[in-house]
């Protein structure tokens, strides 16, 4: 039986259409299926029952179809950007992540003041280290063992584009599910964002999954739903523990007052939270070390203020910013499907909110909210399609929406707004990947002259030193590495050194070369014990070793 509340109409009719335009479905017994042969009751049964599975196996068909259709062009897209437009949107994807997991791989990584303290997780770098761990039967070049670590950044991107195809289903059917879908798989936010290596990314990735579970059939969603959604809520949590008050949102939409489906949520979620609880406990010493420090530190002792502080509107006006005239009618699509699902809006909510509330605010730590909030523009356009073409004409207006959506994205993706994104730290990739693939390379060494932009031992291979140094301490240190990446312009006083090439890429949103870095070379081995180490920063606010005072 079909819903016929309010919130299932849609679906019904789509439903009677269905059947209304199969003949088979509307046979009844005494009618004839074959001329001068009538249909026994049994018979007529039969029949109806072999065209409903005949339909049930096209609709799962079609399914599949336009899900492999969708995921295989964000993926393709994604992958593309990573391959070919490599950047660094800021470096904590690198010192964060992927020096920690290449350190626990490899031996050597630079570990920043946060892993000294231990107030980060090691459940997101330890699965970046089996995946580098995969990545080193490759070869040595660093971008062959990072490899598996972009493959799955790309396909935890995938999640929010299959979550967006059913939500938009659930709602218009399959016109609804291409148009949203095909909003999470092309627009440029989700592209740019998806193959970096942040807690904020892959746990946005899951989050979309768990919001979809709890939420898309309301009351209806069954035991084994909920528990799946407080699973990856609880993951999301653990992956990145400023979502919690978000995933309590959730709940209360999920949920509602019902005492048994709390019960299931909150065992689902309970086991990925009691994994990160262990986790802090074997690898820093208590449990939830991660979380509880993490707040004192930063949000209490105010250590983030020292990297930036934001007005509360800094969100908002960001993303006008960014979408230029596109927010506006995104904003009006968005309050068109926040209609049909509530609970989405009052999660996208949350998020923005309880980060609006910290002083410390960057980009990044917003995108969890964006495939919801790009889902409920897709839904609001799907209605729109909806009301405004004929049936007959529905492919075609389907098509337009999905045109336009590509069309706009595309148009920011080369606005001036993007061209500094695109291009981050592309000069440094380049002399980094040049040194990493340089013959005899035994040690290379950042010149901390005028820029700090040290892609760290993640971009070397596997037992190559990383060394940093100055021009003070040149002349002495040189023995222990015979490269030597620098910013462009930066003079070298040691004459052992000559310079192989020079590397730009990174521009402007004039699209002049802003950041261009040069690879130098000197003759002979390298010495060890010689050279400093790259060090990590100290913040000033945390004062000595005694941070709990």
């Amino acid at each position: 039986m079909c819903d016929t509340s309010s919130a299932h109409r849609p679906c019904c009719r789509f439903r009677a259409s269905r059947q209304k335009d199969n003949p088979s479905l509307r046979l009844a017994a005494g009618d004839q299926l074959i001329p001068g042969l009538r249909m026994s009751a049994r018979t007529h049964a039969a029949a109806v029952s072999a065209a409903t599975v005949g339909i049930r196996r096209t609709t799962v068909s079609r399914t599949a179809l336009d899900l492999a259709l969708l995921v295989g062009a964000g993926a393709a897209i994604r992958l593309a950007v990573y391959l070919l437009l490599p950047n660094v949107v800021w470096l904590d994807e690198i010192y964060q992540v992927m020096e920690p997991a290449h350190r626990l791989v490899f031996g050597t990584g630079v570990m920043p003041w946060e892993w000294q303290v231990g107030i980060r997780s090691w459940l997101f770098p330890g699965i970046v280290a089996a995946l580098m761990w995969l990545g080193r039967w490759l070869g040595p070049d660093p971008r062959l063992i990072n490899l598996p670590v972009g493959l799955f950044m790309v396909a935890a991107a995938c999640i929010p584009v299959g979550c967006g195809y059913f939500w938009g289903e659930r709602w218009f059917g399959r016109p609804g599910g291409l148009v949203v879908g095909a909003v999470l798989a092309l627009w440029v936010d989700l592209v740019y964002l998806a193959p970096h290596t942040f807690n904020e990314v892959i746990a946005g990735d899951v989050l979309a999954g768990a919001v979809y579970l709890a939420l898309v059939d309301g009351e209806r969603a069954g035991a084994m739903r909920l528990r799946a959604a407080g699973c990856l809520a609880g993951a999301a949590v653990a992956l990145r523990f400023q979502l919690a008050p978000v995933v309590v949102v959730l709940a209360w939409a999920g949920c509602g007052g019902s005492t048994d489906r709390w019960r299931r949520y909150l065992a689902g979620a309970a086991l990925p939270l009691l994994l990160l609880g262990v986790l802090d406990w074997l690898t820093l010493g208590k449990p939830f070390q991660s979380v509880w420090l993490n707040f004192y530190l930063n949000a209490v002792r105010q250590i983030s203020d020292d990297y930036g502080r934001r007005p509360w509107y800094f969100y908002p006006g960001l993303l006008a910013a960014i979408w230029g005239a596109a927010f506006p009618p995104i904003i009006a699509l968005v309050a068109i499907g926040a209609r049909r699902a509530p609970g989405l809006l009052a999660v996208v909510g949350a998020i923005l909110l309880t980060h609006s509330l910290v002083a410390h605010k960057e980009y990044r730590f917003i995108y969890p909210a964006l495939p919801l909030l790009l889902t409920l523009a897709g839904l609001g356009t799907a209605e729109l399609v909806r009301g405004l073409a004929t049936p007959r004409a529905l492919p075609a207006g389907t098509a337009i929406a999905i045109a336009l959506w590509a069309a706009v994205s595309l148009t920011i993706g080369h606005s001036a707004m993007f061209s500094v994104p695109w291009s981050r730290f592309r000069g440094a990739i380049s002399a980094f990947h040049a040194a990493a693939t340089a013959p005899g390379l035994c040690g290379c060494a950042f010149y901390r002259k005028g820029v700090h932009a040290s892609l760290g031992a993640s971009a070397l291979p596997p037992q190559i030193p990383l060394y940093e140094t100055d021009p003070a301490r040149l002349a002495r240190e040189a023995a222990g590495f015979n490269l030597l990446v620098t910013k462009a312009g930066a003079p070298v006083p040691d004459k052992r050194f000559r310079r192989l090439a020079c590397f730009g890429g990174d521009f402007d949103p004039q699209g002049r070369s802003q950041l261009s870095f040069c690879l130098w070379r000197r003759a002979g081995g390298c010495q060890p014990g010689i050279a400093t180490p790259q060090r990590a920063t100290w913040p000033r606010r945390l004062g000595g070793t005694d941070y709990l005072r």
